[in-house]
């Protein structure tokens, strides 16, 4: 499952705005939470269309587990393309 991450490399606030209580810029979100985010979209279509063959065996809460995965996978990829 997605580690969450305290050391910096969640690429920051995607959103990043100013907290009136704190004053910290770093609420909300994190950018490899926004990417994430964007990259279910795709990945639960293709699981959608996947045959019922494929996913037999399978429980709701492991489908659902592998495609986070691979969403935070697709994340960790763009927050290094990023620095490139």
């Amino acid at each position: 499952m997605a580690d969450l991450r305290t050391d910096g490399s969640d690429g920051g606030a995607a959103f990043p705005r100013q907290d009136d209580i704190t004053h910290s810029s770093e609420v909300g979100m994190s950018l490899r939470d926004a990417a994430a985010f964007v990259a279910l979209p795709p990945l639960l279509a293709g699981l959608i269309s996947k045959p019922a063959s494929e996913v037999a065996g399978f429980t709701k809460v492991e489908r659902a587990a592998s495609v986070a995965d691979a969403a935070y996978e697709i994340a960790d990829a763009m927050l290094v393309a990023r620095e490139k």
